[in-house]
């Protein structure tokens, strides 16, 4: 008899902030020696094999314990191409389910302070916003500037709608829409031009292209973070992807403004296609596949695992080891 989705649901939840909390104190807390001995580019080596290794788990839990099919159509993305992803955000989980693609990402500054979750985040190097552009651009500047700077491949993932799809956001972008005599958007909510155009701006030199990058999901995408505890998740997420060349990207900002219009009015129309299933169950029947995943998900799952325990029993065999772990859980909850 197959376990209730709500008991998946909960086991998915246990499997997330166990591995997420511990290993954020026991496999990545020591990488802040190397922040404070100036040695980023080391510290985002670290930290970007360590993301790759954990993002095998909520990706691997979607879809063993809660059903998750992924598919994919458009472009095939490259693994080491400097890049700025753009993608729509019609829920507030959009962001895991994309996370095997991505290396860095944008999100809001509450989430950074969960323990756990918002640590790994920012090992992670997540951009946290304020979603208040006069507050900030000084701190989107200055984290740009340090990742550029040192020459590090960047690859970062934004939500230009600023926000995910509701009720209330749905009827803030229709007003925007009908007072600036703009066409309101029927499956997504109205780009934030001027933080968009300046990551542009800024990063045009350090990227090589722009992804635009779709995401659509089976039946109405209408769920949260509780929906992941009662395991009411969708049963397939599609993702098409379109590459564009950074140079075929305007350089001034009026044209680009106007660029982003046009993307988002593509975006749209093939939204609309997707799920009024006038191409079937894909945004593209052409160049749609599955995306399974591999069997060596299964192996860096365990090793994961396996790592953690190993770990655990070294630091809690001792009362030093007990004393540095109650340490670094001080250190993080005073740093963020």
């Amino acid at each position: 008899m197959a376990a209730p989705s709500k008991v998946k649901g909960t086991i998915f939840i246990l499997w997330l902030v166990f591995t997420a909390y511990f290993g954020v104190v026991l496999v990545q807390g020591w990488t802040l020696l190397l922040l404070l001995a100036g040695l980023l580019p080391l510290y985002r080596f670290y930290n970007d094999w360590v993301s790759w290794f954990w993002f095998h788990v909520p990706i691997t839990g979607l879809e063993w314990l809660l059903g998750l099919q992924v598919h994919v159509s458009g472009d095939i993305p490259l693994d080491d191409e400097r890049a700025l992803i753009l993608m729509n955000h019609p829920t507030r989980l959009d962001w895991m389910f994309f996370w095997s693609f991505l290396k860095d990402m944008a999100d809001s500054t509450m989430k950074k302070k969960i323990p756990g979750f918002g640590w790994a985040m920012q090992f992670f190097c997540f951009l946290f916003l304020s979603r208040s552009w006069d507050r900030d651009e000084p701190h989107v500047n200055s984290w740009l500037d340090r990742f550029t700077g040192v020459g590090y491949p960047l690859q970062l993932l934004i939500f230009p709608e600023g926000t995910n799809i509701s009720p209330t956001t749905r009827e803030r972008t229709i007003a925007f829409a009908e007072k600036n005599g703009l066409k309101a958007p029927r499956h997504l909510l109205l780009p934030r031009v001027k933080g968009t155009v300046h990551l542009l701006k800024h990063l045009r030199g350090h990227i090589d292209t722009v992804w635009d990058v779709t995401i659509g999901y089976s039946g109405k995408p209408e769920f949260s973070e509780k929906s992941l505890l009662t395991g009411a998740v969708p049963d397939e997420v599609h993702f098409h992807l379109s590459r564009i060349p950074i140079s075929e990207v305007p350089a001034e900002e009026d044209e680009a403004a106007a660029w982003l219009a046009r993307l988002w009015d593509e975006k749209d129309d093939r939204l609309e296609k997707f799920y009024s299933k006038a191409t079937g169950r894909s945004m593209d029947a052409a160049t749609s596949r599955r995306v399974p995943l591999p069997w060596t998900t299964s192996v860096v799952v365990v090793a994961w695992f396996l790592l953690l325990a190993v770990i655990f029993f070294i630091l809690w065999s001792s009362w030093w080891g007990a004393a540095m772990y109650v340490a670094a859980n001080i250190l993080f909850v005073v740093l963020t």
